[in-house]
């Protein structure tokens, strides 16, 4: 009945969460509230934890896996160093197994790991898609474990369609050195024993025999020129080798994409825009509750943010003593409210203070 009446609606989890109005947007959907309603907010830098756990647990997390694995890394290229007088291009029959030539790519066993780990890609995908619309510690938590979890595991079939790629060039390169040795036909004879039953067949048996020996050392000329296609071809025919490299891949996003994103700015406004619904709320937005008595780098972030969105605020607290005889570090001034308690607060609050009032 009172025109000039504002009702505050408080966002859930102690002012947190807001990206469920969505879902019941009671400014819109009760006509006698349409212009009375005032969504408020809060935050602190405690509100940041999932971010901070990430970033701080993620570089321990790769180094400890990228240890373990390095050792069977070194062991895998020990095997390999004790085998490398053995190294050749290995029969089609051994490489291409379960393959119909040498241009397909993977097996049809790797086409099935493809297939098992793209499927959970699709899977978290659209799990993370569909959670950012409730509200929570458990439905956040949710999306970004989601998001972490279909990048890992979208790793494994980029490297099994990569490793099928590089043995299809090495296989295609030993096809090719295969049709130079048919387009040879005189040095590509095999010797036949036979008994020799007069001088003419002796003389024909050393004839094959000085060609095959010709042949041979040409072959042998062949795989010496090949040599690092022989190396890939022995690396990649590890599986061991390659899913080493999956783990290490792994650990490299972790530690150059991952720990540097959860520790922007970027994230930090992300995580505040899907909590609030901004800049999509179409209602007066209020922070209500905000504060610290650190100048850390969550002050500067969401100093800067209420200046971005322009959005009017609250800071808890003013006073400096918080119940008798203890002091209260997010205050403005301190316990006898004769003083200021932190300039540098002060000197934040002011530009965003002097623009509201200039605005009006």
């Amino acid at each position: 009945q009172n025109p000039d009446m504002l009702i505050i609606v408080t966002g859930l989890s102690f002012g947190k969460y807001l990206n469920c109005v969505a879902a019941a947007p009671i400014h819109q959907s009760e006509p006698g509230l349409r212009g009375h309603v005032v969504y408020t907010v809060h935050d602190y830098s405690f509100y940041h934890e999932l971010g901070d756990m990430i970033a701080t647990n993620l570089p321990q997390v790769a180094t400890i896996i990228t240890g373990i694995f390095a050792s069977c890394l070194t062991l895998s290229l020990v095997v390999l160093s004790v085998r490398r007088l053995s190294w050749r291009f290995p029969d089609e029959d051994d490489i291409m197994n379960n393959r119909q030539s040498w241009r397909c790519w993977t097996s049809k066993c790797e086409l099935v790991v493809v297939i098992l780990f793209v499927t959970p890609v699709g899977v978290f995908a659209v799990l993370a898609f569909t959670l950012r619309g409730y509200c929570g510690e458990v439905a956040e938590t949710a999306v970004v474990g989601s998001t972490l979890l279909a990048q890992l595991c979208s790793i494994p079939p980029f490297f099994l369609l990569f490793r099928g790629l590089l043995l299809r060039a090495c296989l295609g390169q030993r096809t090719r050195a295969s049709d130079i040795n048919r387009s040879n036909p005189e040095t590509s004879q095999q010797v036949v024993i036979q008994p020799s039953t007069s001088p003419q067949d002796a003389t024909t048996e050393n004839i094959r025999a000085d060609n095959t020996e010709a042949a041979s050392n040409s072959m042998s000329v062949l795989i010496r020129k090949k040599g690092p296609l022989v190396l890939v071809c022995c690396v990649l025919r590890s599986r061991w080798f390659c899913a080493l490299l999956c783990v290490v891949t792994a650990d490299l996003l972790m530690m150059l994409l991952w720990v540097p994103y959860y520790r922007s700015n970027d994230y930090f406004t992300w995580e505040l825009n899907a909590r609030w619904k901004l800049p999509n709320l179409d209602a007066p937005l209020w922070v209500g509750e905000f504060g610290t008595g650190w100048n850390n780098i969550w002050w500067k972030r969401f100093t800067r943010y209420l200046a971005l969105h322009d959005l009017d605020f609250a800071y808890w607290s003013f006073n400096g003593e918080k119940t008798n005889w203890h002091p209260e570090s997010h205050g403005l001034v301190t316990r006898d409210s004769m003083n200021i308690l932190h300039p540098w607060k002060l000197e934040a609050l002011q530009p965003l203070i002097s623009s509201q009032f200039g605005k009006n």
